[in-house]
């Protein structure tokens, strides 16, 4: 039989290993490549600070880190100065990267085996660089900031892991895209503070939870855990922050809607359930299930799960 096509080289570590001086786009498509495993192959430019002051230190390179969760940034921090591969500034523990032409935000970093945020790793490795620049609001810490409006129909032009989009008869859809769908008690409570701050507003009559692009949600965040100095205190923390959320879901006074345009397993599966009506793109996968991975659930499923589908199910 004739086969068509061209009969390409496996892939070598080399074509995984970032180049800086490269566009953004082009360091995005080796980053996207090499998601979810094995990471793209990175080092960084750093500068030590002493409190909130550069010391006089030269800038130095970082070690190797595995890269993951590129965004391309297409706003204004687009044109921010720097050299190719130093950190210009971090955002919701995500870190905007300078390159060739344009810059660069990732999301997740990979060492010692564990993939964390991007930050966590920059602290544990370099705790003298802690004070890379905040570029814009903190929506948890700052309740005066706006909400994270983005126009109908549009996408964030920056890194953004929540924002709100609304419709002129009040419809408002939150969308929080968190990395691989798991879901740490800091964005949790970034989560739920969003819900709380679009339920009082008077615009407000139906709120839309879509979750983000791949995943719905898929929990709380096991990797935050068992990388935390005490994961049974943040194990608890994790729990406490998404049945936050779904209780703000469950008891909303406006008319909730989960529309999954991604996948959803463990708790996050059963989150989704709490809302008045769930509605699915087909193709979504529902992964529901505790038992085998010797996980006691909670997300308030022992009642959300029976009314769905009935005790004898």
């Amino acid at each position: 039989v004739e086969v068509q096509g061209e009969l390409v080289r496996n892939m070598r570590r080399q074509d995984r290993v970032i180049n800086w001086n490269e566009d953004q786009e082009s360091v995005a498509l080796r980053v996207r490549m090499s998601d979810s495993s094995p990471g793209a192959i990175a080092s960084f430019q750093l500068t030590s600070y002493h409190g909130n002051t550069a010391c006089d230190s030269q800038p130095f390179w970082s070690e190797l880190f595995r890269a993951f969760g590129a965004h391309l940034e297409t706003g204004d921090l687009r044109n921010l100065k720097g050299e190719p591969g130093q950190i210009l500034g971090q955002r919701d523990n995500a870190i905007l990267v300078k390159c060739g032409k344009g810059a660069l935000w990732l999301s997740h970093l990979k060492c010692d085996l564990i993939k964390l945020p991007a930050m966590t790793w920059i602290r544990r490795k370099h705790p003298h660089c802690d004070h890379i620049p905040v570029l814009g609001e903190n929506i948890l810490t700052d309740s005066r900031a706006p909400l994270p409006y983005v126009p109908y129909g549009q996408t964030p032009a920056t890194f953004q892991e929540i924002w709100v989009t609304m419709t002129a008869d009040g419809v408002f859809f939150v969308n929080f895209n968190f990395y691989n769908g798991a879901m740490s008690t800091y964005q949790a409570k970034n989560l739920e503070s969003i819900l709380r701050r679009v339920e009082e507003s008077s615009l407000c009559k139906v709120i839309v939870l879509k979750g983000g692009y791949n995943f719905f949600s898929n929990g709380i965040n096991l990797n935050t855990i068992e990388s935390s100095s005490d994961p049974v205190s943040e194990s608890w923390s994790n729990i406490n922050a998404i049945n936050d959320v779904v209780r703000r879901i469950a008891t909303s006074s406006k008319v909730t809607i989960s529309a999954l345009q991604g996948n959803a397993g463990a708790g996050g599966f059963m989150m989704s359930l709490a809302s008045d009506m769930v509605v699915a793109r087909q193709g979504v996968i529902l992964n529901p299930h505790y038992r085998r991975m010797h996980l006691t659930g909670s997300e308030y499923h022992t009642y959300f799960l029976a009314e769905r589908l009935g005790e004898a199910e």
